[in-house]
């Protein structure tokens, strides 16, 4: 007998372990037996699960989810990530991509609420509030885009992402 074999469902044997494959089939086997769950729920797999390996499968599925552009997939595990992070800088990634992945999937109130998360983080505020804004933009609440925006450009007066907020101020209807 090898030592290594694929079964019949895709799965590869080897002396102590079994891998399987995250693909299209596997990620319905999984939505079928748990359901849709947001990433909240999802965090408390985190204290069962040895972190350090939990995060790198986490990222790994969650950038195939978003390479797939399967923006809610992506977000569910990118929110797991945040929450599983050991590290501020994973947790950020975490954040910001969940966030980015939500705003792709129209999910500008769920968005909103990441990026809220993610302007704690001092190095991340600036991006987070000009998202904030463009969310606000999107749903025509256009006075709180003006404000978000405009606290961009004031502490980021000759930055990017300064300059990237007062071209979408200039856009914005007058008030």
């Amino acid at each position: 007998e090898p030592a290594w074999s694929v079964d019949p469902e895709g799965r590869i044997r080897g002396p102590r372990i079994e891998i399987w494959r995250i693909d299209d089939a596997f990620r319905s086997r999984v939505l079928e037996r748990s359901g849709e769950l947001d990433p909240d729920h999802h965090r408390t797999w985190t204290d069962r699960v040895h972190p350090p390996h939990f995060t790198d499968f986490l990222l790994t599925v969650a950038e195939h989810a978003e390479f797939r552009e399967r923006w809610r997939h992506a977000a569910l595990y990118y929110g797991t990530l945040a929450g599983a992070a050991g590290s501020a800088d994973l947790r950020v990634l975490g954040l910001e991509k969940c966030a980015t992945s939500l705003f792709n999937a129209s999910d500008l109130e769920a968005s909103a609420r990441w990026y809220e998360e993610l302007s704690k983080y001092p190095d991340q505020r600036l991006v987070a509030l000009g998202n904030l804004g463009l969310i606000a933009e999107r749903q025509g609440d256009y006075a709180a885009a003006r404000i978000r925006y405009e606290h961009v450009v004031e502490a980021d007066p000759g930055g990017e992402v300064g300059e990237w907020a007062r071209q979408r101020l200039d856009a914005l209807p007058e008030p």
